[in-house]
């Protein structure tokens, strides 16, 4: 439930999906219930997550969105998917990931999708022109929560001190902004 995470939550419930935020920073989780959409779970010493998530949706989700960029959540977003289900990898994983495409693909017929920028415009998806009018739309409306994200506006001769928030304080810094 970071920046990105929390936004692609809050554009799911939007358009009419039930959501469910997972995180192990508890801050992040509250951050997510301020932005208005719940419920969450704390993922973090959770022995059988897939329990968890059938709990709290009534079966399998339908999609997943990974939006960590760890690799190894790759394995564990396709095994939560329901079958015939859409895994996002928003988070762009850094790193190589190991998959069984026979268990995950061809027996769950689960569809695995990179959500890069790049892919805007193409397959169907909507341009990067007309996903900017509608995210500044519903900024505009009022419906799509941010102020809830800004942890720290700082000057630019703090970067450094930001990314090293970022890194290493996942449960103290979310969005910064840089104030030129």
């Amino acid at each position: 439930m970071g920046l990105i995470g929390n936004l692609a939550a809050q554009l799911f419930a939007l358009h009419g999906c039930e959501v469910i935020g997972v995180d192990i920073v508890p801050e992040r989780l509250e951050i997510a219930r301020r932005c208005g959409f719940g419920p969450v779970l704390n993922s973090r010493g959770v022995s059988d997550l897939g329990s968890s998530l059938r709990d709290a949706v009534g079966g399998d989700p339908e999609i997943v969105v990974e939006a960590t960029g760890v690799p190894q959540l790759v394995n564990e977003a396709l095994e939560r998917v329901c079958p015939n289900g859409d895994v996002i990898l928003l988070g762009s994983p850094r790193g190589e990931v190991t998959l069984d495409l026979y268990k995950f693909v061809h027996r769950r017929g689960v569809r695995l999708i990179g959500a890069h920028e790049g892919m805007q415009g193409s397959h169907g998806l909507p341009s990067r022109r007309t996903v900017t009018r509608h995210m500044l739309h519903l900024l505009e409306k009022g419906s799509l929560q941010v102020d809830p994200l800004i942890t720290h506006e700082i000057q630019p001769e703090e970067a450094a001190e930001a990314y090293n928030l970022l890194l290493s304080h996942s449960d103290q810094a979310l969005g910064i902004i840089l104030r030129w």
